[in-house]
């Protein structure tokens, strides 16, 4: 079964761009984890401070595990650019 983990991210005002562009460079390094099936950054039309990291996986598991693939200098890149904490949930497919 494939699931789906959407990623809500809010930038800090005016920080849109650059979240997205810090997103990108996280985004090859989930596409190469086992069990990814793609991975996409996508950003609000009307509220472009609001951008959304769209993760295919074939199990939550396998989406858990590739945290390991982002080195924590990526996530610490990301810290000032949020206006507050991600929030993420798992859909099926």
């Amino acid at each position: 079964m494939r699931i789906t983990r959407i990623n809500t991210f809010m930038a800090a005002e005016g920080m849109g761009d650059q979240l997205r562009s810090a997103l990108l460079t996280i985004t090859p390094l989930l596409q190469t984890a086992d069990g990814c099936a793609s991975c996409r950054v996508v950003r609000n039309l009307e509220r472009p401070d609001e951008l959304l990291l769209v993760e295919r996986w074939t199990s939550a598991a396998a989406q858990a595990a590739s945290a390991r693939h982002i080195p924590p200098e990526k996530i610490a890149e990301l810290v000032p650019l949020l206006a507050g904490p991600p929030q993420g949930q798992f859909y099926r497919e």
